[in-house]
């Protein structure tokens, strides 16, 4: 994922640079990370209105091992993504399917995480169902850029960018996304998220709170077993 950094952020302020290039690389160098993501998503068309608060979780380890999830109210079933470190298996409402894991699949759900949270995860997640890593043009997908500091409120930084999604499936398809991060400079740990944008016609607003944001911690094996398909 280094070569998707190099050419996906295109920096305009250099103390904004330097302060998300810290969150960034000291999330990708932990051997471990466990975020619990409290979500509120609302959306607007022509037509009509709706909002929902749904709950995601994500936890990643060396080597290669991930687990996330994400659940909304009127699900019977989460999304989930499970990694082993050598298998994985993604499991919704409507599909279960299995492959061998991406050998960048940890710092790959890093990088998409910390550069648009729970959506990035999704984005990503949609390449590999799609049947392709993102690895090959990555960087062709996912562009930051207009990066600004904003006021602290307190002790808590804040700094705001341009996300840009361009899906391989969808060439020309461009989703922009205004991102706002908090986070504490002492430690380069994301507080809380906002973003907008525009998805499938529809104008979307998502904050995210971290009620969890911890690193290098122990995450017991169970989180990351694959379940074999039953026969």
């Amino acid at each position: 994922m280094t070569m998707l950094l190099a050419a996906a952020l295109l920096f305009q302020d250099p103390s904004a640079e330097t302060a998300f290039k810290k969150i960034l690389e000291t999330a990708m160098a932990a051997k471990s990370c466990v975020v619990d993501v409290k979500l509120h998503r609302s959306s607007k068309s022509a037509v009509k209105s709706d909002t929902y608060d749904a709950q995601s979780t994500m936890f990643l380890q060396d080597v290669n091992k991930a687990q996330w999830s994400f659940s909304k109210p009127g699900s019977d079933h989460p999304t989930t993504l499970v990694s082993d470190g050598a298998r994985m298996k993604y499991e919704s409402q409507d599909v279960t399917l299995g492959s061998a894991s991406p050998k960048t699949l940890k710092s790959d759900l890093t990088t998409s995480w910390v550069l648009l949270g729970n959506a990035g995860v999704a984005f990503y997640v949609s390449a590999l169902l799609a049947g392709s890593h993102p690895d090959e043009k990555f960087s062709e997908w996912f562009h930051a850029s207009g990066f600004e500091n904003g006021p602290p409120e307190g002790d808590v930084h804040t700094l705001s960018y341009t996300f840009t999604h361009v899906p391989k499936e969808a060439a020309g398809n461009k989703g922009s996304f205004k991102v706002k991060l908090w986070y504490a400079p002492t430690t380069s740990k994301l507080n809380k998220r906002t973003w907008t944008g525009i998805i499938w016609g529809d104008e979307v607003t998502v904050t995210e709170i971290y009620e969890r944001y911890s690193l290098n911690t122990e995450i017991p094996e169970e989180k990351f077993r694959v379940a074999d398909e039953k026969k």
